[in-house]
């Protein structure tokens, strides 16, 4: 805020935000709002994007380690296997809500006037939000009972998902 003098009152003049500043205010409301949104009225809520790809890992597992005997050389294969689908559902969800998101925004297009790119990336935000806290159930589960080990080698994965990141907002 700057201070003007007005005769012998000082008075705070605001100072407009800055146009990025408010383009991440926008894009993390309109994330927030998109990730609460998705789960209103459903019958599981939030659990749901847990229940899917738990079914989907049962299934695979079922299929690559008991059919096919895959991953039978590998320690962690079971681990491996469920952040493998977590984040296939992370790249095909956000890459679906992206692709359909100026659409089902088209009343707030028209009301408001705003870059177009942020509802996309505030579509992939909400995607990302729900991949984190998945990842970080997997994380938290697996660590103290031994199935995950934590290493030097683990530092990389957070640059490995931005370079995801990345992939998805390109497409």
């Amino acid at each position: 805020m700057t201070i003007a003098a007005q005769g012998s009152r000082l008075e705070a003049i605001p100072r407009p935000a800055s146009a990025l500043q408010r383009n991440i205010n926008l894009l993390r409301e309109l994330a927030v709002t998109q990730f609460k949104l998705k789960y209103t009225g459903s019958a599981l809520g939030y659990i749901w994007s847990l229940v899917k790809p738990a079914m989907l890992f049962g299934i695979m597992y079922a299929v690559f380690s008991r059919l096919l005997r895959a991953g039978s050389n590998t320690p962690e294969f079971t681990v491996q296997l469920l952040f493998a689908i977590v984040l296939w559902t992370f790249f095909t969800e956000s890459t679906q809500v992206a692709i359909n998101s100026v659409v089902a925004s088209a009343n707030l297009i028209r009301k408001a006037h705003f870059p177009r790119w942020i509802i996309v990336v505030a579509s992939i935000v909400t995607a990302l939000i729900t991949f984190l806290i998945n990842a970080s159930l997997i994380i938290i589960i697996t660590v103290p009972i031994g199935h995950m080990h934590l290493g030097v080698r683990s530092l990389a994965a957070p640059l490995l998902l931005v370079e995801l990141l990345m992939l998805v907002i390109g497409l």
